[in-house]
């Protein structure tokens, strides 16, 4: 499978698993084929991409921490806290703890994420696909604090809810493109209303709400809602912050392109370098997280496009590459395979795209045709 470009060219592939919408009804089917009349009415839900058969990675499948169910289980969960937070009542619910509980399990049995997390969403669903990743990512960072299984917990409840103030905003959540500096002015009080919401309840440690406060502070103070710098922002908001940026630029959005993992990464190292994010948090997260995701389409360094069919794991192994075309405009006859190990020109990783070239990709849509028509 792959993760395609919801446009003209996905008129005719055919879907991967269900799409389905905030209340969890099904939109399409797995193995519906994606006319264009469906591939408009899903633009107008807000997807901007979709997974789909692709006949040269039969073999890739979609791989994350958390099983299909258990974040589903967790996306209704989360739904709850947020319908239960717009009327005033309490977030944190008993639900709510024990599937964070999950969470950390899951993260906890595999400390690296050589995952790529489905991050598909529509308009209605992007809070709460946006508030289990970044839960699973901040997980992932606070490894580096050596917590116990209670704090972990307590920051997991913190990172999931971290945006529950948006609650109060959402018509601006919710609208497409690019937000007006006016609006951006008037969303940034979600922290404000996010903090006030979870440390009115009792039973929420009052550093889980300090998240909601602080994880759009920066460390040279150039963030809001305080300009706090430094060690004036809570260790928890600091890891927070981390997993909010990589998941928001990982994540499709109209307003601006979308970056691939090892972009994402240099994104961190960059702003860490800078001084705006925690450099030996970003360095540990660095060190666990897969630049190159299974099902990732990257340009070797001399000029070849190939398919990731197994991931990195840093430190430990390169990526496994499905070499498909030696020039990016013509399909092999026999794609062949290699370790991208960087120990010869064409075993670099030049860059990582977001689809196949244009001339492949006409090709690989004629190839899924056939596969199904054959």
């Amino acid at each position: 499978m792959r993760i395609m470009r919801l446009d003209d060219a996905a008129v005719g592939q055919r879907l991967i698993f269900d799409l389905v919408d905030q209340g969890g009804r099904v939109l399409l089917r797995a193995g519906a084929e994606l006319t264009p009349r469906y591939v408009e009415l899903l633009r107008r839900r807000g997807y901007l991409s979709v997974p789909v058969h692709d006949p040269l990675a039969r073999d890739v499948e979609p791989t994350e921490p958390l099983t299909r169910e258990l974040r589903q289980r967790v996306t209704e969960v989360t739904q709850e806290a947020v319908r239960r937070a717009a009327q005033g009542s309490l977030a944190v619910t008993p639900a709510l703890r024990a599937v964070v509980g999950e969470i950390v399990g899951a993260l906890q049995r595999t400390p690296m994420l050589t995952y790529n997390l489905l991050s598909l969403h529509s308009l209605d669903t992007h809070f709460f696909v946006h508030s289990v990743n970044v839960c699973v990512y901040s997980v992932l960072v606070a490894g580096a604090l050596a917590l116990d299984p209670v704090d972990l917990r307590h920051l997991g409840v913190g990172a999931i809810l971290h945006d529950i103030g948006m609650v109060f905003y959402r018509d601006l959540v919710e609208k497409p493109g690019q937000l007006t500096p006016e609006e951006m002015e008037k969303i940034r009080h979600h922290t404000d209303e996010g903090f006030e919401l979870l440390r009115r309840q009792t039973e929420v440690d009052l550093r889980s709400a300090h998240v909601a406060y602080q994880h759009h502070e920066r460390l040279d103070g150039s963030g809001y809602p305080r300009g706090l710098a430094g060690d004036r922002i809570a260790p928890w908001a600091k890891v927070v912050a981390i997993a909010e940026v990589f998941d928001s630029v990982t994540s499709s959005r109209t307003y601006a392109p979308t970056l691939s993992v090892a972009e994402a990464l240099d994104l961190l190292e960059a702003e860490a370098s800078a001084g705006r994010l925690d450099a030996y948090l970003v360095r540990y997260f660095v060190q666990r997280m897969s630049r190159y995701p299974a099902g990732t389409i990257v340009r070797l360094g001399d000029g070849a496009v190939g398919l990731v069919v197994q991931a990195d794991v840093p430190g430990l192994s390169p990526a496994r590459v499905r070499v498909v075309s030696a020039d990016g405009a013509r399909l092999l006859p026999t794609p062949y395979h290699l370790d991208a190990d960087g120990r010869e020109p064409g075993t670099t990783v030049a860059a990582s795209l977001p689809d196949y070239p244009e001339p492949l990709l006409g090709e690989v849509v004629r190839l899924s045709r056939a596969d199904r028509e054959g």
